[in-house]
């Protein structure tokens, strides 16, 4: 699937992943970025691209053909092309895709971007508030337990979680977690050991 789609677009870019103008005085200006990213996950599929007519006139016909040739198609109900660029965010098995006009100097993880726009990728606040409930609920009933079995309940929900949740801009996010994480900790230990 994913080399379809850049199949789709060579002959609009020559496998090349911009288009370049050349001025009579011999000066270079990239005109158009086609930097073309696929995320896939089961029967679900991003094309994140530069521009809808791209989409529409290259990459979506040949995506339709590519399922086609399988006896399958695209649903034309769950189909959705629109712009990041006006505000929309995109809502991606619990992650969130938006549009960042500028990246300040607070990304450090992404000095290649700094002052420039492009996608900010991080954890649904809906599945952070879900991990935080999860954990109230393992610290509410498990005031009997000792702090070697607590944390035997503990590990696995924190693994999992911070193993999905650990791509783009998720570590304010996981900080956020790990503050919550630290105070239900100490209200723990302070309740069964109040000296």
């Amino acid at each position: 699937m994913e080399a379809t789609v850049i199949k789709s677009i060579s002959s609009i870019t020559g496998g090349k992943t911009f288009l370049k103008n050349i001025y009579k005085n011999g000066v270079i200006t990239k005109l158009l970025s086609f930097y073309v990213k696929t995320v896939r996950f089961a029967d679900k599929l991003i094309v994140i691209a530069p521009s809808k007519r791209v989409l529409n006139l290259f990459i979506k016909p040949a995506i339709e053909a590519f399922l086609s040739e399988r006896g399958l198609s695209l649903s034309s109900d769950k189909t959705k092309i629109f712009s990041l660029a006006t505000g929309r965010e995109l809502h991606f098995l619990g992650y969130v895709f938006k549009y960042r006009e500028n990246w300040s100097k607070k990304y450090s993880f992404f000095k290649n971007r700094i002052g420039k726009s492009g996608i900010a990728l991080y954890p649904n606040k809906e599945k952070v508030k879900e991990i935080i409930r999860k954990l109230r609920l393992i610290f509410e009933l498990s005031q009997n337990l000792s702090a070697y079995e607590l944390i035997l309940k503990l590990n696995p929900i924190i693994k999992v979680w911070s193993k999905y949740y650990n791509m783009g801009e998720s570590c304010s996010f996981r900080g956020y977690v790990r503050y919550v994480l630290y105070l239900l900790t100490w209200r723990w230990a302070h309740q069964k050991h109040p000296n």
